[in-house]
């Protein structure tokens, strides 16, 4: 249920390719949703920054200004780029806790969890709930 345009998976892969990608497990875009005209972060529940700490909207307003760098991260959430050849080496999966507990497993080995504030998707929920889903 998120909107995900061409540019953003093709910087997604690019960006692969400028990180250590064999200690990367994923990079994930920034979740958006707009409520009442107004736009909010939309994954306050998985997403943590390097030392543990939940983003909030207001925090990633501060984020904004790193645009241009991949944000280490303890946990992300909505979508990712994954890196299937970790995953499989390493036997991780999504378990009962989605992203946050592929990310658990995930730094457990060592492996690299990026977020990329550069990248932007939607959640269509004003689409969804006006009802002009198109």
């Amino acid at each position: 249920d998120l909107i995900i345009d061409e540019n953003t998976i093709s910087h997604l892969i690019e960006l692969s390719h400028n990180t250590s990608w064999e200690k990367t497990l994923a990079i994930a875009p920034v979740a958006m949703f707009n409520w009442q005209g107004q736009d909010l972060f939309y994954d306050t529940w998985a997403f943590e920054g390097s030392k543990g700490e939940k983003w909030t909207n207001q925090d990633l307003n501060k984020l904004m200004c790193y645009q241009d760098e991949l944000r280490p991260m303890k946990s992300i959430g909505s979508c990712a780029l994954l890196n299937a050849e970790l995953l499989r080496k390493y036997n991780i999966d999504f378990g009962e806790g989605c992203f946050p507990e592929l990310c658990r497993q995930g730094k457990s080995f060592g492996l690299n969890i990026y977020c990329d504030v550069g990248s932007m998707i939607k959640h269509p929920s004003d689409a969804y709930i006006s009802g002009r889903m198109v």
